[in-house]
Formats: structure tokens, C-alpha cells, sequence
């Protein structure tokens, strides 16, 4: 009962850390003249650039839809809720900032003129995710509510839809969107973890039964090809697999590990399996989560280094970050060992879970200036950058993460009364 008591705890300051991250991007990312979102803010919340970054204007459009669809749908909204309104805010910006054929840009100007267009499917992967949340947010609304009244929830879940099946499209063969043609021989574990996780959304938000066997096709795909990226040996998910052989640690490419991504794909997969029921898959999911934990945490300074070499070689084409600790796989972990715990009742899931959670108050959450967690740390854990939000950070992992800890917290809270 004392794991309990103290999930309790920690549950109420999850909710606490929420309230203050939402508070923060409702405050100082919301363009009130053009729509849409600003991300790249400062510790207190300035904009220090207006540019407009497509991928991180569909993970917001997630947040808030998701928000308003958790928070007790129609009575939270009745209490004066705005989240929805935010959500609709991002939306009509990234429809407007799309170009007459549909291509959806990486970045444009605040008022949605055209910047960069990146050929890589990722604007695509949260364009798709955002605007699924948001047909179910446009559902929950009340009947006569003007914003249900001019919008159409199943034209958006079916645009939602469009994308989705570009977008594997794209993953499959980069030229169709003007990139590079890949090696085919090449799965990437990035790709695997958007297609795993959106088709888990859509089967969730599925009625008909074709449709849904369809998404289980996808998820099978989807594990088949994961089961190529886990090391028995390590016991972690590599970024680089090769189609049919699996791992080759004769590369620096193949050798590249990303603990967080790691991290992620593990409870991607949990959730993936509450439809496949596939033994294996769970077991690689748990064990890759505990070998990922262990090799990509620093126990001396804190927090999990953001990538290295599986065999200790020197990183090839590395970035500033490398040896750094990032937020992002600390939000992955927090979630993973949570969800973990609820599957296995294992205590070094419960144990990870307080260390995370104890590192981040103590180095990732900025208690000066409230609101959401600082970015970037340096290896030592000390503060690297003073940026809340850029071109890769935004109001999504953060918030993600404490809004699924806490329903998962919930469900252990609730399963031992």
C-alpha cells in the first residue's frame, strides 16, 4: 500500500506540473492575430522567432484536443474550458497554410506563407495525428454548439485518414515527396514508432470492421518490423535495421542508439499489443524498456543521454546533443515505467519511475519561472539553454507524458481499492 499512497503523490503533482506547463503554452504560444502557434519561446515565455514549424502546430493541435477529450468532455467544457478553442485555433491554421494541392510545409511566417518544404514525412505524421484528435473533440461537443455546427467531425477524421496512408506511403518510398531515393534494405526505427502509433489511434477511433482490420494489418506490419530493431544482446530498439537480416553493429549507422527513442518504442508497443496479444512482443517491450533505461541513464549527474554508439565507438556525424540530456526521453520514461508498473507490478518499474520523476523536478522543471521544462541540459545536468520551445520542442511530450502517467496512475490507484 505504500507504492500506492505515494503513486497518489506523485499523481496530484503530475496534475500540478500540468496545469503549469498548459498554463504556460496558453499564455505565450497562441497567435490571436493569424492562428496557429508560436513555439519558439524563451524561460519566460517570449517569442524570440515567429516562424511557424508545420510538425509542432499538429503535436499542439493533439495537446489541446486531447485535453478537452480526457478532462471529462462536456462537463469540463461547460466549466469554461478553452482547450478546445485552441485546438481549433491550430486547426485552421494548418489548413490554411496548406498549398492548393495539398502539400503541408515544414515551415512557413506567422501568417502561413510558405518557408521550407522538408522532404521528410513528419509534418504529414502530426498533420494526421493532430486533426484525428480534433474529429474527436468536434464529436464531443455539444449538438448546438457553433463550433460543432460549421465543422464536420468525419470530413476531418477522413482527411486524418488521407494522410495517414500518404504518409506510410512517403516512409516506403522518399521520392514521392522529392526526397532522396532511400535504401530500401534500411527500416528506421522513427518511422516504425509513427506508424505503430497512429494505427493504434485510428483502430481506436474506428466503428467499421474492415476499417479496423485494416489498422491490425498495420500493427502487425508494424511489430514485425520493431522484432528487426531490438538487440537480444543489448537488449534495447537500434535506430537502423536492414529489411529482412535485422541488425548490422558493422556501421556507425547501425551501431547508432537513441535510448529515448528506445524508451518510446517500448510503450508504443505496450499499447500496440492490448490488440495483438503477441507474447513475444510484450516481452521485448518490457526488457528493451529496463535495458534502454539502464543503458542511457546517468546515475552520477542524472537524466538519460540523448544518443551513443552500442559499442562505445566514437559517434560519427554526432550532434551538440549527443552527450546532453534532452526532455523528451525523460517525459518517454516517466510515461514507459509507469505504464510498465500497471503491466508487470514490477517493483523496478515503481523505482524507476521516483527517480525520474525526482531527477526531473530537480533539474528539468523550471521553478523560477514556472510553466514547462527546460529543453536542453548539459551532460552534468546543468542548464544548456534557457529555450521552452523551438523547432523540435513544443507543447506536446511534456504534456503527453503527464496526461497518460496520469490515467495510468489512475488505473493502478483504482485496480487496488
Amino acid at each position: 500500500m505504500e507504492k500506492i499512497e505515494n503513486l497518489v503523490k506523485l499523481k496530484t503533482n503530475w496534475k500540478k506540473n500540468l496545469d503549469e506547463v498548459i498554463k504556460f503554452w496558453t499564455d505565450n504560444s497562441i497567435d490571436k492575430e493569424h492562428g496557429g502557434f508560436y513555439t519558439c519561446l524563451d524561460a519566460k515565455g517570449t517569442v524570440i522567432d515567429k516562424t511557424k514549424f508545420h510538425w509542432l502546430q499538429g503535436r499542439q493541435v493533439w495537446t489541446f484536443s486531447r485535453l478537452f477529450n480526457e478532462c471529462g468532455n462536456l462537463d469540463f467544457f461547460n466549466k469554461g474550458s478553452n482547450h478546445v478553442f485552441v485546438a481549433y485555433a491550430g486547426f485552421k491554421f494548418m489548413h490554411k497554410a496548406k498549398a492548393a494541392d495539398g502539400t503541408l510545409f515544414f515551415s512557413t511566417t506567422e501568417s502561413g506563407e510558405h518557408l521550407h518544404f522538408q522532404r521528410k514525412p513528419y509534418a504529414a505524421v502530426f498533420y494526421s495525428m493532430g486533426l484525428l484528435e480534433f474529429s474527436k473533440a468536434v464529436t464531443n461537443l455539444p449538438d448546438n454548439h457553433e463550433m460543432k455546427l460549421k465543422l464536420d467531425a468525419v470530413q476531418i477524421k477522413t482527411e486524418a485518414v488521407l494522410y495517414y496512408d500518404k504518409l506510410r506511403m512517403w516512409m516506403a518510398d522518399p521520392t514521392l515527396i522529392g526526397g532522396q531515393s532511400a535504401d530500401r534494405r534500411v527500416s528506421k526505427l522513427g518511422d516504425v514508432m509513427c506508424i505503430c502509433g497512429l494505427a493504434v489511434d485510428f483502430y481506436e477511433n474506428e466503428k467499421d470492421e474492415n476499417n479496423k482490420k485494416k489498422y491490425i494489418e498495420i500493427m502487425k506490419d508494424a511489430a514485425k518490423t520493431a522484432k528487426l530493431h531490438y538487440s537480444t544482446e543489448h537488449k534495447i530498439f537500434m535506430e537502423n535495421a536492414l529489411l529482412g537480416t535485422g541488425l548490422d553493429f558493422s556501421t556507425p549507422t547501425g551501431r547508432l542508439c537513441n535510448p529515448g527513442h528506445s524508451i518510446e518504442v517500448s510503450w508504443f508497443l505496450l499499447h500496440l499489443n492490448k490488440y495483438l496479444a503477441d507474447k513475444e512482443l510484450r516481452k521485448i517491450a518490457i526488457e528493451g524498456l529496463l535495458g534502454a533505461l539502464e543503458l542511457g541513464y546517468d546515475h552520477v549527474s542524472g537524466g538519460i543521454v540523448y544518443m551513443l554508439d552500442i559499442l562505445n565507438m566514437p559517434l560519427m556525424d554526432a550532434t551538440v546533443t549527443a552527450e546532453n540530456k534532452l526532455w523528451r526521453p525523460m517525459s518517454e520514461a516517466l510515461y514507459a515505467t509507469v505504464l510498465a508498473y500497471e503491466h508487470t507490478n514490477d517493483a523496478a518499474f515503481y523505482n524507476w519511475l521516483v527517480k525520474l520523476w525526482d531527477c526531473i523536478e530537480d533539474k528539468f522543471i523550471d521553478k523560477v519561472n514556472g510553466g514547462d521544462w527546460y529543453g536542453y541540459l548539459r551532460k552534468d545536468c546543468t542548464i544548456f539553454s534557457l529555450l521552452k520551445g523551438g523547432n523540435y520542442k513544443g507543447c506536446f511530450h511534456v504534456p503527453r507524458a503527464l496526461i497518460y502517467s496520469i490515467s495510468a496512475a489512475d488505473r493502478i490507484i483504482n485496480a487496488a481499492q
